[in-house]
């Protein structure tokens, strides 16, 4: 009992929407442990109209997985940026083959729509392995996305765009989210040449900034209530947890809450 791969398009079919969006809090609240989100097209259908959705179903009205993606057309190259892709987790007649019938919807589009190529970021090593299985390969050492070639690979423009960002750019981007901490602005300023000198320190600085800044949105689309939200505080503490891993740093004496703790493990999503 196969899960069919239906495509939406989020102007023309409203009325699919508004039933995929009514099928999913049903389903989600009689499976909670399916998946962390099954129904992304309810926001992004109103934020992001342009995207692609394709959501698997079964014939009794299972939501199995479901596809976001985007068409871009940058640098001299039209291709696809795979947003992201997940499939229940329950392992009943309608797992298995799920994502991969999924990706092949979007292949078969890419070439319909004369795409170069698709490309995603891994969100870890695991992932990754299972895209090396489809098809993707890494361009460069440095990046961490990776391509599903249609008919050309990215070109320079586009896997520089890619590149990690320069250390000091990573510096002052945190220095903005803190600013309002005058004993957080002095540790950055205490370690940043440290820092900068250290690549590993670098990434873990860039992504403790997009998740301090991505908090915010998540939790709005999540439909955290207002008086549960992590506080801007705790936000600023995901940066400080990098600061102080520099041996010069020293250690604040500001006590962490259970509560941040616990709120903090939602976002760090694989």
């Amino acid at each position: 009992m196969a899960c069919k791969v239906t495509r939406y398009d989020c102007t023309a079919q409203s009325g699919d929407i508004s039933r995929l969006g009514r099928d999913a809090d049903t389903q989600l609240a009689a499976e909670p442990e399916a998946f962390k989100s099954i129904f992304p097209w309810k926001k992004q259908c109103g934020d992001y109209p342009g995207h692609i959705h394709y959501v698997s179903q079964s014939p009794g009205g299972v939501i199995c997985g479901w596809l976001t993606a985007e068409w871009k057309n940058e640098k001299g190259q039209k291709y696809i940026y795979l947003n992201e892709i997940t499939t229940r987790r329950i392992k009943d007649e309608l797992y298995g083959g799920v994502g991969q019938r999924l990706h092949a919807a979007l292949v078969d589009e890419a070439r319909r729509g004369g795409a170069e190529f698709i490309y995603l970021y891994p969100l870890n090593p695991l992932v990754a392995e299972v895209y090396k299985i489809w098809g993707y390969t890494k361009k460069r050492p440095e990046i961490a996305h990776m391509f599903f070639k249609v008919s050309s690979d990215p070109n320079r423009a586009v896997l520089d765009s890619l590149m990690p960002p320069h250390p000091r750019t990573v510096t002052v981007e945190a220095h903005e989210f803190i600013r309002d901490d005058p004993k957080l602005k002095a540790l950055l300023a205490r370690v940043r040449r440290y820092i900068i000198k250290n690549p590993d320190l670098i990434r873990e600085l860039s992504d403790a900034v997009m998740m301090a800044s991505s908090i915010s949105a998540i939790e709005e689309a999540d439909g955290v209530p207002e008086d549960e939200r992590m506080s801007e505080e705790n936000k600023r503490s995901i940066i400080e947890e990098v600061l102080l891993k520099v041996p010069k740093a020293g250690r604040r004496t500001r006590k962490k809450s259970r509560t941040r703790r616990t709120r903090l493990r939602r976002f760090r999503r694989t």
